[in-house]
């Protein structure tokens, strides 16, 4: 059986709205006999704002010094010097689109970072791969590409790691 839900009466709600920025959700919450986030939730239902909390309102100046600083400064470091919190900052790049995860966060192609023969190597361990996957269904890609690396590229692993398997 579930918990009762706190009853909202209008004697409560005046009670939110006189002390909300005088005292804390949770106190708030102890003194209402309810958890802070019921208050919190409840002051957000009846468009009560903390007057201590400074909202910003974005305007195009903003936006593009939030661009244009973004990848060089944190969220904290930009957040102080736009006078508003972290979650302001989170919320406003995740509107206009911005991503840390740019130009210097991409992978070099395969091709430029392994010599070809490397290259030819790990495009038949993958098609070996797949090919077992669609016989077999569910494999263990680890234990796989170890048996692939002994059979192919003649290392084992276990004492003697790395070490080439002699011919028998």
């Amino acid at each position: 059986m579930g918990r009762k839900p706190f009853e909202w009466t209008p004697e409560r709600d005046a009670f939110l709205r006189e002390n909300i920025g005088k005292l804390s959700y949770r106190e708030m919450g102890k003194i209402l006999g309810c958890s802070h986030s019921n208050v919190h939730i409840r002051a957000i239902r009846l468009s009560l704002y903390n007057p201590n909390s400074k909202p910003i309102i974005w305007t195009p100046e903003k936006d593009a010094y939030l661009r244009e600083n973004y990848m060089r400064m944190t969220q904290s470091q930009l957040a102080e010097t736009l006078g508003c919190s972290r979650g302001y900052i989170g919320n406003r790049v995740r509107k206009l689109g911005l991503s840390k995860r740019g130009e210097c966060f991409k992978s070099t192609p395969m091709e430029a970072a392994l010599p070809p023969e490397g290259v030819e190597l790990v495009r038949t361990a993958f098609r070996a791969l797949v090919t077992v996957r669609n016989r077999y269904g569910k494999v263990d890609v680890s234990k796989f590409l170890q048996a692939w690396r002994e059979r192919e590229c003649g290392f084992r692993r276990g004492n003697n790691i790395n070490r080439r398997v002699t011919a028998r």
